[in-house]
């Protein structure tokens, strides 16, 4: 229970949006009910209005009136985050908001120029790519034309070959029958 009590005593940071604070008050209220010792609605209130007063004091004090002419009903812990979520909006927005709002445009800045510092070092690495996939397309083109030029001198050779054969044959026939040339030869086995 030491750690829950620590987590509901959690100060609230003005610096911070008053969503996260009340997401560690609500996370504390849900882990004390587990442990069987819940925080009550009004206990969760008071703490966070205690909180408020030190950091908004005026403003605070005025907002909690309002806050406080309300009908029971109508103040519950759900209602309460809902509304000094935008009473303390409105505070950061009038009062100091500039300061605030230059901190969010500087943030939004820094934040862009690292996205954009990323696309930048996307787009290199795109390049690179590029670059080296043309490389490869050039060496397979080189090598696809290699081999056709390997394949038709082979064909060429394989023509040359069969070509040196037959004459090898027809001079081998003609020895063999002087009167038998290649053409007569060539009518012989076509009437066959």
């Amino acid at each position: 229970m030491e750690e829950v009590e620590k987590e509901f005593n959690t100060t609230y940071d003005p610096n911070e949006p008053v969503e996260a604070y009340f997401m560690r008050i609500q996370d504390a209220r849900s882990h004390a009910a587990l442990l069987g010792q819940p925080y009550t609605e009004t206990q969760v209130m008071n703490k966070a209005l205690k909180q408020f007063e030190t950091h908004y004091e005026k403003d605070a004090y005025k907002a909690e009136k309002k806050w406080n002419e309300k009908l029971d009903s109508e103040r519950s812990w759900t209602t309460f985050k809902a509304y000094w979520k935008d009473e303390i909006h409105q505070w950061e927005t009038m009062a100091g908001g500039a300061s605030k709002g230059a901190k969010k445009i500087a943030n939004q800045a820094i934040d862009l120029s690292s996205i954009m510092e990323s696309i930048n070092e996307l787009r290199a690495e795109t390049r690179s790519v590029r670059e080296a996939n043309s490389a490869i397309h050039g060496e397979l083109e080189f090598q696809r034309a290699l081999q056709a030029d390997q394949r038709s001198r082979h064909r060429d050779d394989d023509i040359s070959t069969i070509t040196n054969q037959l004459d090898s044959i027809e001079r081998q026939r003609q020895c063999s029958s002087p009167n038998l040339g290649l053409s007569s030869f060539r009518r012989l086995t076509k009437s066959r």
